[in-house]
């Protein structure tokens, strides 16, 4: 069953899975419907990284490029009309011309990645945490959302590689030559 945030609350606890595709869920863990791909697109582009605030005019060009200037507008309008109805009215603040989600409305494996290695997470498999390239299969011809994926997708493979590396690092402190042979193929992997 898919299902919508009914409260505030819920909105905070709305995921946001970017490794791997798109995947929204609820704070129960169902699955929240976005339907339109340029819609998961804009909500991605809005969340990683986390604290954006992008100007209409950005976001407009940023997925509607090759439509003239009013009806990209129109079509950033619906999106966002899209994502306030998937995730929450309060979910996202528009003020003039800018767009940002509110801070604390999503999680992303996309900033518990970034964040894994200083706060002492473990991980025992590349699974665990990174299920994928970031947003695998939501390419678009935009040049800037071209470049912004481009970027990202560095990003995730040095937060990646960084993790492992730490997780290397304990490991020879303590753990066996399984662990630490798993380890280092998983390193090697993730730079080549």
């Amino acid at each position: 069953t898919l299902s919508k945030p009914s409260s505030q609350s819920d909105t905070r606890l709305t995921t946001l899975h970017v490794l791997g595709g798109i995947d929204l869920r609820d704070v129960y863990g169902h699955p929240i419907e976005l339907k339109a791909r340029k819609s998961r697109q804009l909500l991605a582009y809005l969340a990683v990284p986390s604290g954006q605030i992008r100007s209409r005019e950005q976001l407009a060009s940023l997925l509607w490029n090759d439509r003239q200037d009013e009806q990209a507008r129109g079509s950033l309008r619906t999106a966002l009309s899209g994502i306030r109805r998937a995730i929450g009215d309060d979910a996202l603040i528009v003020e003039h011309d800018t767009v940002r989600l509110r801070d604390g409305c999503l999680i992303t494996d996309y900033d518990q990645l970034k964040n894994l290695p200083d706060n002492n997470g473990n991980v025992s498999s590349l699974e665990d945490f990174y299920s994928g390239e970031f947003l695998t299969g939501f390419e678009h011809d935009s040049e800037l959302f071209t470049e912004w994926l481009r970027d990202i997708r560095n990003e995730c493979v040095n937060f990646a590689l960084r993790s492992f590396k730490k997780m290397q690092t304990d490991l020879q402190r303590k753990a066996t030559t399984v662990q630490q042979s798993n380890c280092c193929g998983t390193v090697f992997l993730l730079s080549h």
